[in-house]
């Protein structure tokens, strides 16, 4: 992978990093300041996400002309607030000290808070009306565990959304200001010393700051269903825990999940799809951070055919560090390396990935030697990483009618109505 990355730190506290790219007059920046979700008090989770919607809002006011066939965009994790930005290459001094200005004159305001709370209670009324929303919104309750400060994610509830008020919003965005942290990853044609020189120009000054630990989830680990009866198909999500991004089985079970449910010729789709048309798709994914993991594996199948979709996951599960072939590994090395390929095709989607590298826990300047280590990943490696997924105990949320699903399901099942999941939650 021909991704070079240079690391500096601004005298005025920034850390940076650059991927330049000469080919084409376009950058593409990702700045990330420490405010996410981990301020919400957990009677208003949710007011982190809106006040940074608020924010984006006071920047597009205020220079949406700046941005000339290009993007921005701001999202919200646990630890940070993401500024996204793509545009040309010779704006981006002006668009610093835009971005530098918003920051220091940003002020809440009461009209442009309703709208927004308004926008976000009604995506949560939309998701009520969707089995694979209310099996996401299941699982990550189911996942994390009472009191777990991610458990309602960024979004909130209806009953957080609706506590929010515009002081609590100017007291996030006080807290956000108050010695934040800054790190900016740039891909783009400019130099590190021109690009810092730029940043302590225009940019305010920002203070290390240590990183909040997440704390480990506590999974409520078997069955579950959720209720919803107008729909004759069930969502199915399977969760096993995993290892970090950091583990030393990390990137040989990365490959692994290629051949269970990374393609279309995968294991899982194989068997539901392909063989026996249980389903119009299966797929298998890691996420992991520095703490923890997990796998998740996701469908949909008609009510009447549940069972027989679950009894093939689980033989596929139990199965995936069996009967290994050389082509299989040869498939997932190759796929693994089109997607690196894929990745160079433009300055934006290089940004994306080292945006994902660095949120998992990565340093970004190991980046080059991590990935051609990734080449030298041996079969048995693979194999011996993916018999602990054989081992590990299972989250199975099952979305859909409760009666199709139990007629059919002879293992204990823990119903749950729509009503009594804290982000979908009618009575509040």
């Amino acid at each position: 992978m021909n991704i070079h990355i240079e690391h500096q730190q601004t005298s005025n506290g920034w850390m940076v990093y650059l991927c330049r790219q000469v080919d084409l007059p376009i950058f593409s920046l990702r700045m990330y300041l420490s405010g996410g979700t981990l301020l919400d008090p957990a009677t208003k989770i949710g007011c982190t996400r809106l006040t940074n919607l608020l924010f984006l809002r006071h920047l597009h006011e205020t220079g949406d002309d700046l941005i000339i066939g290009g993007d921005i965009a701001l999202g919200t994790t646990s630890q940070y607030r993401l500024l996204s930005i793509d545009s040309l290459c010779e704006d981006l001094p002006s668009i610093l000290q835009w971005v530098a200005q918003g920051l220091q004159t940003f002020t809440p305001k009461t009209e442009d808070l309703t709208h927004l709370k308004f926008l976000a209670e009604q995506d949560i009324l939309y998701g009520r009306d969707h089995a694979d929303v209310l099996g996401s919104w299941m699982l990550q309750e189911l996942y994390y565990g009472k009191e777990h400060p991610l458990q309602l994610g960024a979004q909130g509830s209806l009953e957080t959304i609706a506590k929010i008020t515009l002081d609590d919003a100017k007291t996030t965005y006080a807290k956000m200001q108050d010695n934040h942290s800054g790190t900016l990853i740039f891909v783009g044609d400019y130099t590190m010393d021109n690009l810092c020189a730029q940043i302590e120009h225009y940019l305010p000054p920002v203070f290390s700051q240590p990183e909040v630990q997440i704390p480990s989830p506590n999974p409520s680990f078997g069955h579950y269903m959720v209720d919803k009866q107008e729909t004759s198909q069930v969502d199915i999500k399977i969760l096993l825990p995993t290892v970090s991004s950091l583990h030393h089985r990390y990137w040989p079970m990365e490959m692994g999940v290629v051949v269970l449910g990374g393609m279309f010729r995968s294991r899982l789709n194989t068997a539901l799809r392909i063989d026996s048309g249980l389903t119009y798709g299966v797929g298998a994914s890691l996420s992991c951070n520095t703490y923890f993991g997990h796998l998740l594996i996701t469908t949909s199948v008609e009510t009447s055919r549940v069972d027989l979709a679950l009894k093939k996951c689980e033989q596929i599960i139990n199965t995936c560090d069996q009967n290994w072939t050389v082509e299989e590994f040869n498939t997932t090395k190759q796929h693994f390396s089109q997607r690196l390929v894929e990745i160079q095709s433009s300055n934006s989607s290089i940004a994306e990935f080292l945006e994902n590298w660095w949120l998992e826990g990565r340093d970004l300047r190991t980046l080059t030697t991590v990935l051609a280590q990734t080449q030298k990943v041996t079969l048995q490696e693979i194999i011996n990483s993916m018999s602990l997924l054989r081992h590990a105990r299972r989250l199975i949320i099952l979305s859909g009618p409760t009666n199709g699903i139990s007629a059919q399901i002879k293992t204990p099942l823990t119903a749950v109505h729509p009503t009594k999941l804290k982000q979908g939650a009618l009575d509040v």
